[in-house]
């Protein structure tokens, strides 16, 4: 049998219907399974089901080999071949689960793995797998809507990028994004908020890595500048400064914060020279 191209000739076909074909191709997909060889192993698990159709619970190891292999649409097809046969059976879901995950499809992943703990016994290898599962794709989840909030941000579509950030901070308790959201409420001349969600950023900063700290002060002086409030501002400046004043690996920042006070002094002596002499 020619299993690597999954091409059978009739002689072929009609020795897989006897017991020792049946055993042979059992024995080839084993040995492909084990050796990594995927395709082999679908070819193998393909050519069973056709000689014996009996045989549905294979529709899952032909899932498996198929998913390895990055035939997902067949994969998806196969497990749903035994779902039918197998309705109450919560391991399939389990496997649909894993393989809506690797496709990305998070929402259709977590109600799979929903499906599955529902169905399985408190405890049991495919329960504990599917609450692992959950976990994971709430990561992932996670995870896929940060990047995309930051690409929204770093492509200036400061509104798009306010709403996804919103869900992250407010909804998930994504803290840590807190500043990035104040930028994009200044950036959208929304200051209130913005002071809002840098105060945020600041408490969450509080007793972390000075840099944190430092970026925190650094963004209230940037609002404060922008509300023309300049001697808050020198403050906020100055503050950073004295966070990261020792840190080698923080002269960008120090530069900056040193460059606004320069430029506040600048708008405060200009306002000073401009007043009226009584």
């Amino acid at each position: 049998m020619t299993l690597a191209a999954c091409e059978m000739t009739p002689a072929d076909a009609a020795l897989s219907r006897s017991t020792a074909g049946l055993a042979s191709l059992h024995e080839a997909a084993a040995h492909a399974r084990h050796g990594g060889d995927w395709t082999g192993a679908a070819c193998a698990y393909r050519a069973i089901l056709a000689a014996d159709p009996s045989e549905v619970a294979l529709q899952v190891q032909l899932g498996h080999a198929l998913k390895e292999s990055g035939d997902f649409d067949g994969a998806e097809y196969a497990y749903r071949t035994y779902l039918a046969a197998a309705a109450d059976d919560p391991d399939i879901r389990l496997q649909l689960g894993h393989l809506e995950r690797v496709r990305g499809n998070f929402e259709q992943a977590r109600a799979w793995y929903e499906n599955a703990v529902g169905l399985a016994a408190e405890a049991s290898p495919v329960s504990v797998e599917a609450r692992r599962g959950l976990e994971a794709v709430e990561h992932a989840g996670l995870d896929e809507r940060r990047r995309d909030a930051l690409a929204l941000t770093d492509a200036g579509r400061f509104a798009e990028a306010r709403v996804l950030l919103e869900s992250l901070v407010d909804g998930d308790g994504q803290e840590e994004l807190s500043g990035i959201l104040g930028n994009t409420a200044k950036e959208l001349g929304d200051l209130d908020a913005a002071a809002v969600y840098y105060a945020r950023f600041e408490a969450f900063a509080e007793g972390r890595d000075e840099c944190q700290r430092a970026t925190a002060a650094l963004q209230l002086g940037h609002l404060a500048k922008i509300r023309r409030n300049y001697l808050e501002a020198i403050f906020q400046f100055d503050a950073a400064k004295a966070l990261i004043h020792t840190r080698t690996d923080a002269e960008g920042m120090i530069a900056e914060a040193e460059r606004e006070i320069a430029l506040c002094l600048q708008q405060i002596t200009g306002a000073v020279m401009l007043w009226p002499v009584r």
